[in-house]
């Protein structure tokens, strides 16, 4: 598990490619905003922290996720084995966490399957645009933000 930013709202990425995670993270910092994201590299592991936190809600309120970015090619418990044991996690909190599937697959089984879970709120494919970001409640960066922060960076 690897924390980054001190944000708002907690996003959690589930996938055991390094590589995919360091651009997700390049990506979200540019992109979207007030978000505090952190890397699973197992469902396992993903799973255990979710339901600590679920379980001292109380006392971690603050880091249960708005959405998790889930890939479903993950090996020992693939991502259809953690929405299988995270759906009834979730309908304990009336759905409160939001998942996106973020995968490379292309089959349409996959995409068939994940719509009837009902915390997946999108199905995305690998590499994710800003454009694949819109339409379900994530806050991007205005245009006028991404050209302040371009203009800082460019500058330092």
């Amino acid at each position: 598990m690897n924390m980054h930013s001190q944000q708002d709202t907690s996003v959690f990425f589930i996938d055991d490619s390094d590589t995919d995670n360091f651009i997700h993270q390049q990506f979200f910092h540019r992109y979207c905003k007030n978000y505090n994201y952190t890397f699973f590299n197992s469902a396992i592991h993903a799973l255990d922290y979710i339901k600590i936190v679920l379980a001292n809600d109380n006392l971690f309120q603050d880091k249960v996720p708005e959405y998790i970015f889930l890939d479903l090619d993950l090996p020992i418990k693939s991502g259809f084995e953690f929405l299988d044991e995270f759906e009834p996690l979730n309908e304990r909190i009336n759905h409160k966490i939001k998942v996106v599937i973020l995968t490379a697959s292309f089959n349409p089984a996959d995409k068939a399957k994940s719509s009837t879970y009902k915390s997946v709120v999108k199905f995305i494919l690998k590499p994710f645009t800003k454009s694949s970001l819109s339409g379900f409640g994530l806050r991007l960066k205005s245009q006028e933000e991404l050209i302040i922060n371009d203009h800082v960076v460019k500058n330092k």
